[in-house]
């Protein structure tokens, strides 16, 4: 391959050189005359042809791989602070699933990627967002490189909505390349985004439209006429197995318990759709409104004596978490027991983990069923290898530093909050008001010492091998620790971290600003603010262009 295209090689997969009118020097066994002559490489000599296969994770049908990979080395790091664009000429054949061609594209990392077989590289940034089929058009994506990014693979990549990987009947999508480029562009380009490696996507809902049912004055009991439009509605809901929804109970002016008849309402329909749809109670938030929206009665009073559904932006695990708490409020302890069963099933691993810092949870983590079993849960999401490594110790580390920080936050937001009816209601507020600042401050001691250890012990943990969260940890304990001799003995690793994709630029502008602070000289990057106020700069006109080189704003 080398010999056929000078610094390209296949990074994954396998790859064809087409060389239907080439008139140049011999090439071997690996090119070929690629669709029979009815592709044509735009100045008629060479072209890269690369396969797809849609079924390349089907259990009756195992392709060899999931997508070709044209890969290069880039032989130097690719500079902080530069836009560079990637350009290519592109042709897409007529496809048997066209979508897969919006992630046709390109991403680039601080080293081989490594493809392994039946697996596909994920990336979303630099996809196609116009797709045109059998011509040739020409393709360019700008970005910043904010770590030591030295190697290109171009290929089919996976992302939230796609593409697909299985696909009755088999069969390959090929699409071509020709006259790939990669400069640096001149200026800043302060449009490009900047770039490290590729962020993981939240997995998408689509919309789900809801329903309504109407009862007759003073009834809660659900008529015959209005179960259709229940059906109807429940087909929907069970062909969108992770939606959620809001169900709101309304009444008439008659009679006077209006929210709680707007309660029995509610019942009746949830009942209805557990009975005979087999939709659970769970996936709803119970609204009781009464009178509160009612529909002027003089154009139809009818209209009032309603049950309204509808689909809400969120997850199944915040919902359910919701419940959970509203039950522990209840002070109903064997329902809060069988909820948190359910919800340490379906719960992301790291919101898990979070769950013992949860003060509102306490009442059911008195009972040693529960918390036996929130701990074998945690303990499972760590396996020996995260332990030996240090992915336990640091995940850890990194919750007890952000505990009377940015933890009530993140507790706050894993229950699924609804602005209209919880805004004056202090329940879903987190907050720790024992930590008093002289236990913060021992607290923030012990960490920063804990973190020196690590760093004597171990070297700048990697992001790559302990995540995201855990990387973070030592960096925020060392700047809460207010150790200006410790900050400055950690920043050259950390920024050989940063240049490696191994570690985060915000949090070394962190640390340098918080270094100079603590030294009382003017910070670089703006971070830090003393009662309000931004510690003075080193240089106010250079702040934008210091920020924006690591990918800053």
């Amino acid at each position: 391959m080398a010999y056929q295209v000078p610094g390209w090689e296949v990074a994954g997969g396998s790859l064809v050189v087409c060389t239907a009118a080439y008139d140049g020097a011999a090439v071997d066994d690996t090119s070929a005359d690629c669709e029979k002559g009815a592709v044509v490489a735009p100045d008629g000599r060479a072209m890269v042809q690369l396969e797809y296969s849609a079924n390349c994770l089907s259990r009756t049908y195992r392709a060899g791989r999931c997508s070709d990979y044209l890969g290069q080395p880039l032989g130097a790091p690719l500079r902080l602070g530069t836009t560079y664009e990637l350009s290519a000429l592109i042709y897409v054949p007529t496809a048997i699933d066209p979508t897969y061609a919006r992630h046709v594209g390109f991403s680039l990392y601080p080293e081989h990627p490594g493809v392994k077989a039946n697996r596909m590289l994920e990336g979303h940034e630099f996809t196609l967002d116009t797709v045109v089929f059998n011509q040739w058009y020409r393709v360019s994506w700008r970005f910043r490189p904010t770590c030591d990014l030295q190697y290109l693979a171009l290929g089919v990549f996976s992302g939230r909505d796609g593409p697909a990987t299985y696909r009755t009947g088999g069969g390959q999508e090929r699409f071509y390349l020709d006259d790939l480029s990669l400069r640096a562009v001149p200026g800043e380009g302060r449009d490009a985004p900047a770039f490290c490696r590729t962020l993981s996507q939240e997995e998408r809902v689509d919309f789900v439209a809801g329903g309504t049912a109407y009862f007759a004055s003073g009834r809660a009991m659900l008529a015959e006429d209005q179960r259709a439009a229940l059906d109807s509605l429940a087909l929907r809901i069970r062909a969108n197995p992770q939606s959620i929804y809001r169900i709101s109970g309304h009444t008439d002016a008659t009679g006077s318990d209006h929210l709680e008849l707007s309660d029995r309402r509610i019942d009746s329909t949830l009942a209805y759709l557990q009975r005979y749809h087999q939709i659970s109670p769970l996936r709803f938030l119970r609204q009781p409104v009464g009178t509160a929206r009612a529909i002027d009665a003089a154009v139809d009073g009818a209209r009032n004596r309603r049950v309204e559904i509808s689909h809400l932006g969120g997850d199944q695990a915040a919902l359910l978490y919701r419940h959970l708490l509203e039950a522990v409020r209840r002070e109903d302890t064997p329902t809060a027991g069988a909820l948190l069963r359910i919800w340490l099933a379906i719960a992301p691993e790291e919101q898990v983990a979070l769950a013992p810092y949860d003060p509102r949870l306490r009442p059911v983590l008195k009972i040693i069923p529960n918390r036996k079993r929130l701990e074998a849960r945690i303990n499972d999401r760590y396996s020996r290898i995260d332990r030996e490594n240090g992915t336990w110790l640091l995940d850890s580390l990194w919750r007890e530093d952000q505990l009377p920080r940015t933890l009530g936050r993140y507790l706050e937001n894993m229950a699924y909050y609804d602005r209209e009816m919880d805004a004056d209601d202090p329940f879903w507020d987190v907050s720790y008001p024992e930590l008093t600042e002289a236990i913060i401050s021992a607290r923030d001691t012990r960490h920063a010492l804990l973190a020196q250890d690590w760093l004597a012990a171990n070297g700048w943990p990697r992001a790559s091998v302990v995540g995201e969260t855990a990387a973070r940890a030592i960096p925020l304990a060392l700047i809460h620790g207010g150790d200006a001799d410790a900050l400055d003995q950690a920043l050259p690793r950390f920024k050989a971290a940063c240049h490696r994709g191994e570690a985060d630029w915000a949090y070394y502008a962190l640390l340098y600003d918080r270094a100079q602070q603590l030294r009382g000289l003017p910070q670089r990057y703006g971070t830090q603010y003393v009662d309000g106020k931004r510690w003075p700069l080193e240089n106010a006109d250079s702040l934008a262009s210091w920020r924006w080189r690591i990918g800053l704003e």
